[in-house]
């Protein structure tokens, strides 16, 4: 019997509702599995009961922005992570250079291209 490969586990962390409904519909119709975070701080605990191999992760959020919980989690963890934010592009590249991410996406409606922007993470 082959065994499929292990199904890509992905730790969505984005204060808004709407946008993790969406990701989460999106990668999952993909065959992703998405473990979604609304709230910044109680992401720790998933990222260790979980192990994603990719976490996406929303920059501009209360409590705990993006960029300073990348740059605590960025030493505890193998998941390759990736800043997700609607603002500037500039700022957003800065923001993955300095925190140690492994690059960042650019908020968009359009499933295609979140698709095609999270498989070049996983599969580089």
């Amino acid at each position: 019997m082959i065994e499929s490969p292990k199904k890509k586990t992905i730790l969505v962390i984005d204060d808004s509702r709407a946008d993790l409904k969406f990701i989460e519909s999106v990668l999952g119709a993909a065959g992703y599995r998405v473990i979604p975070c609304e709230v910044s701080v109680e992401c720790i605990h998933l990222l260790i009961e979980h192990e994603p191999d990719l976490v996406l992760l929303d920059v501009r959020m209360p409590l705990l922005e993006g960029d300073s919980l990348c740059t605590l989690v960025r030493p505890h963890t193998s998941a390759k992570i990736v800043l997700h934010s609607g603002i500037e592009e500039a700022d957003l590249r800065a923001l993955a250079e300095s925190t140690g991410a492994c690059g960042y996406l650019r908020k968009t409606a359009d499933a295609d291209e979140l698709l095609a922007g999270v498989r070049r993470f996983l599969e580089g």
